[in-house]
């Protein structure tokens, strides 16, 4: 009942104009969209459906590895290190590494829950897009001495049963919470599809509005502590010689290092329960490479972008990638200037940043003098902390850099049973770490591909002695990728929650009739995938709203009432 009454006061205010939105003669339609990942891309093509009268004059995707017409046979490559400086700054972290016998190895986000409906709308609206599920064959939990875990190829069904007596209540309690997270998660798709009412100004709105917010905002360890997940203690041992676990530091604990490379004190309750979903299944990726949803998000948006537009009569009705870094974004009256170092780029009045404000490397500044080019200062960005009458700061969590990961791939590898003190039959085929494996390891997460194939999630770049003694003395790297380099990384760091968790604006900056928005301040508590397509689709709707391609209608009380 407190969501229904929340989304009533939504509803209601955000139906005049104010903030965010112009007057029907000051409408313009050069937008410009900085990022190709899921962010850009989505945010290009939810744009385009809701233009239905072609009003947006050109719209411009920039980002310097974004390969839209890239293919397999490109996607090959022989061996290298990329440090990401350019491929991550501005892209998106969904990659893919084809070897030359086909084999595809995700490098970024390898798995996609069923549930992610945005995403899952997306790849539905594409024939040439597959799923497929990933192939299960055990997985082990190595603390630094031994497995705490080892599946040992054990079907599903044996594995819950042998969780169930290991974890006894505790995976109970927190498949119960992931549940009741998912069914509220579940009601922003609703708020979403509505292009007459709820338009939320941050990420805390959303969560706000299906309460969330609570869990966005408390520390993961303590969330637990609410649900009653037990925690390490005297008696552990006594535990482990019977076969029993501790949940917390196990299963928990090693999600949460592969997923994000941080601590369970690092996150906060709704990344902690994210974290956790892959565990209930219905998982699949991309056959071929998840590089493919992006590409399809863009192949789609210029497909609908021709099919509506070409019959109408008008010589600006453009979408186009290029393929250029923007270095810079100064705002002038009623526009933005953007550059790629001293190349002019074009002027735009909408732009999107579809990339972390800590790690893309832009400058963005303010005219103070038309007539002055020389004369800029810092642009002043909405945010949600006073400094004083006409300033506001921006909350920490645009500011914080970046959790580092690597993605290694390594060949003529073997798992060394003398490193890791097992002589199991079966050896798992994915290796996860406990908070002191990881740290004795320098290992997040080992997986094995195929034959003597090896992906490993690492915070750093593995030594050439690390990879030896855990894989043998032949192996050799064949792919080294440093997310974001040395400019940014993987995963936003998330600090334990608290006011760690607070999101910046979608509009961080609004100018005569000119405005920034920022998609990826949706990621202060919690990233994915589907997280990233939430965050473009909320940023369309306002950009939308403001350029008047929704007929505002707000929702009939009684419709309210009944529904209460």
């Amino acid at each position: 009942m407190f969501n229904l009454m929340l989304l009533f006061l939504l509803s209601s205010l955000c139906c005049g104009q104010g903030r965010g939105e112009i007057a029907e003669s000051e409408k313009k339609g050069r937008i410009a969209v900085i990022g190709g990942g899921i962010g850009g891309t989505f945010v290009s093509k939810y744009l385009v459906d809701y233009d239905t009268t072609c009003q947006i004059d050109s719209l411009t995707l920039f980002d310097p590895t974004f390969q839209p017409n890239d293919s397999d046979d490109k996607r090959s490559s022989s061996s290298k290190q990329s440090d990401g400086n350019q491929s991550t700054l501005q892209g998106g972290r969904v990659a893919t590494k084809i070897l030359d016998d086909g084999t595809v190895i995700e490098l970024g986000a390898s798995i996609i829950y069923s549930g992610n409906k945005l995403v899952s709308s997306m790849i539905d609206a594409d024939a040439s897009l597959s799923r497929i599920s990933p192939e299960y064959k055990g997985f082990g939990v190595w603390d630094g001495k031994d497995y705490r875990i080892n599946s040992e190829m054990k079907t599903a069904r044996s594995l819950g049963l042998r969780m169930a007596y290991r974890y006894s209540t505790d995976i109970f309690r927190m498949n119960s919470a992931v549940g009741r997270a998912i069914k509220s998660f579940d009601q922003i798709y609703v708020l979403l599809e509505s292009q007459s009412s709820f338009f939320p100004s941050s990420a805390d709105e959303i969560w706000d509005a299906v309460g969330l917010l609570s869990v966005a905002r408390i520390n993961f360890d303590k969330y637990l502590d609410s649900i009653g997940v037990s925690k390490d203690n005297w008696w552990t041992p006594v535990y482990q010689d019977l076969g029993m676990g501790v949940l917390r530091t196990e299963l928990i604990a090693s999600a949460n290092l592969s997923n994000y490379n941080q601590k369970n004190s690092n996150l906060n309750g709704l990344s902690g329960l994210v974290s956790f979903v892959p565990s209930s299944g219905g998982m699949f990726n991309i056959q071929g490479g998840n590089y493919k949803i992006p590409i399809s998000a863009w192949k789609q948006a210029t497909l609908h972008r021709k099919n509506i537009c070409s019959h109408r009569k008008t010589t600006s009705s453009s979408i186009d990638h290029v393929p250029i870094q923007v270095t810079s974004v100064i705002s002038r009256s009623g526009e933005f200037e953007l550059w790629s170092s001293q190349e002019f780029l074009g002027v735009f009045q909408t732009v999107i940043l579809a990339a972390p404000l800590q790690q893309c490397q832009i400058s963005f500044s303010e005219k103070v003098d038309e007539a002055d080019d020389q004369a800029v200062k810092p642009m002043k960005f909405y945010g949600l902390s006073k400094v004083s009458d006409d300033e506001l700061l921006l909350p920490s969590s645009a500011k914080r850099r970046y959790t580092q990961t690597v993605t290694t791939i390594i060949a003529n590898a073997t798992l060394q049973e003398s490193h890791f003190n097992s002589t199991f039959k079966y050896p798992p085929k994915t290796v996860y770490f406990t908070e002191e494996g990881s740290e004795k390891e320098k290992m997040t997460t080992i997986r094995h591909m195929k034959d003597d194939i090896y992906k490993i999630f690492s915070p750093d770049i593995l030594s050439e002695d690390i990879l030896k003694s855990a894989f043998g003395p032949d192996a050799l790297v064949v792919e080294t990728k440093v997310w974001g380099g040395k400019n940014g990384g993987a995963y936003p760091n998330f600090n334990g929650g608290g006011e760690a968790s607070e999101a910046p604006p979608f509009l961080l900056h609004d100018r005569h009739g000119s405005a920034l928005y920022y998609i990826n301040g949706i990621e202060a508590a919690v990233s994915s995938i589907e997280i990233s397509a939430i965050g473009a689709k909320s940023v369309a709707k306002l950009v939308s709203k403001r350029l008047g391609f929704f007929e505002m209608e707000p929702e009939r009380s009684d419709e309210i009432k009944e529904e209460l």
